[in-house]
Parts: C-alpha cells; structure tokens; sequence
C-alpha cells in the first residue's frame, strides 16, 4: 500500500531500530523495477484527490503487490561489511524490526529525528522532535 498510494517515490530505505551509522540501513529502488508504473501513474491521474482513498488505488494497489516480491530482491544493504546480502538484511529486519521511509530528493535532505511512543493500547505521543543543522565550514 505505501508504495502504491505514494507511487513517485523512487527509492525506498528499510532502517533497523537498533542500527546506527547507517548499518541497519537497506535501500530499494522500486521504480527502476516496477513494471506496472505508468498504468498506476494513469489511474493515479485518473482519480486526482481521491487517489488516497482505497476504493481508488485497489486495482493498481493488487498489480504493485504482485511486483514487490521480485523488486524486493533487488534492495541493496549499505554496509556490506554487516549485512553481506539483502537476504541476510531482511531476516534481521524482520525480528528486530523497523521502519520504512521515503528517500529524499538530494536536493531536500536532513537529519529530521522523532522520539515516539506508542502505547500498547495505539496511543501515539511524539516525545521529542529535532533537525541537524548543516553549515559548510571552509577552514583553511
């Protein structure tokens, strides 16, 4: 469903939740893969606003989903050096979990961290939010 219903995301990341320096990390690049992507970019244009209703993206949400599988193998972890193969990757993704996130357009990227607890009951409480600032220091 996420890559459906935000279907000009290009590059997917699988972060771990106890990785970090980019070892936990894995990047899928789902639409150098996707054959069914102009047909979903139609039906996409075809429904405009209603697009994030799922009564709009069922049939395209069902092609993508036959697709995902193959494209999956394609992912790439980042640090070879811990995971050697996307398989090895995924099978600890899998038990320590984690997110998946939009890639950015190099043009837009940050270091955008949230702290959130979800409660046992699906209470969601954001506890802290924060942005890295990047300055480029020219010391000579």
């Amino acid at each position: 469903m996420l890559v459906t219903k935000h279907i000009h995301i290009s590059r997917w990341l699988f972060k771990m939740n106890d990785h970090f320096d980019g070892r936990g990390t894995a990047y899928c690049d789902v639409l150098l893969h996707l054959t069914c992507y102009q047909q979903v970019l139609k039906e996409q244009e075809k429904y405009g606003e209603n697009w994030s209703n799922q009564w709009a993206y069922e049939d395209s949400y069902n092609k993508v989903l036959k697709e995902i599988p193959s494209i999956l193998k394609t992912a790439v972890p980042v640090d070879k050096s811990v995971y050697a193969t996307w398989k090895d990757f995924i099978e600890t993704f899998l038990v320590q979990g984690g997110v998946i996130e939009a890639y950015p357009p190099s043009q837009s990227i940050t270091g955008i961290t949230a702290n959130v607890l979800i409660e046992p009951d699906g209470t969601i409480l954001m506890l802290s939010v924060a942005d890295q600032i990047w300055i480029d220091l020219e010391c000579t």
